[in-house]
C-alpha cells in the first residue's frame, strides 16, 4: 500500500516551480528530506477510503467521514474503493479473493447506505478504469 500512498501524497510539481505537499506549497529545498525525490498528487491523504490488495486484504486509506479524492464531481457523496491491479483493460479480471473482499465491503456499505449505488470510475468519468462493469458483480 506504500506505493499507492506515494502516488497520492507525494509532492506534486506545479507550473510555478513550487511543490504542493499535503495541502501546502514548498520550494524544493524546503520539502521534508524523506519525500524530496518522490512525486505524486500532493494530497494530504490517499484519495480512496479503502484499498483492496491482491491478497484480498482491505486497508483503510482515508477515514470514511472525510471527503475522498477518487471520482471528480462525486467525492462528497461517495466512498472510494481501489482494487489493486491494472484495472484499465477490458480483459482484466480481478482475482477471486479481491472480488470476495469487494462484495463483503460493498455489502457492509449497503447496510449503512441502503439507497447507495455501486459504480466504477468509468461510470462517472472518462476513464477505462476499472475495465469491467462492477455493477454486474452486484446484479448477478
Amino acid at each position: 500500500m506504500g506505493e499507492i500512498a506515494r502516488w497520492h501524497t507525494g509532492p506534486k510539481l506545479e507550473a510555478n516551480g513550487f511543490f504542493t505537499y499535503k495541502g501546502r506549497s514548498y520550494a524544493e529545498e524546503d520539502l521534508p528530506e524523506a519525500v524530496r525525490h518522490q512525486r505524486g498528487n500532493g494530497w494530504r491523504a490517499i484519495g480512496y477510503h479503502y484499498i483492496i490488495l491482491g491478497n484480498g486484504e482491505v486497508c483503510e486509506g482515508r477515514k470514511i467521514h472525510d471527503i475522498g479524492a477518487h471520482a471528480r464531481g462525486e467525492n462528497p457523496q461517495s466512498i472510494g474503493v481501489c482494487v489493486v491491479g491494472d484495472n484499465t483493460r477490458p480483459e482484466h479480471e480481478w482475482n477471486e479473493v479481491q472480488v470476495e473482499a469487494l462484495i463483503r465491503l460493498c455489502g457492509a456499505f449497503k447496510l449503512l447506505f441502503p439507497r447507495g449505488k455501486v459504480m466504477g470510475h468509468s461510470d462517472v468519468g472518462e476513464t477505462l478504469c476499472p475495465g469491467i462493469d462492477v455493477k454486474e458483480i452486484f446484479d448477478a
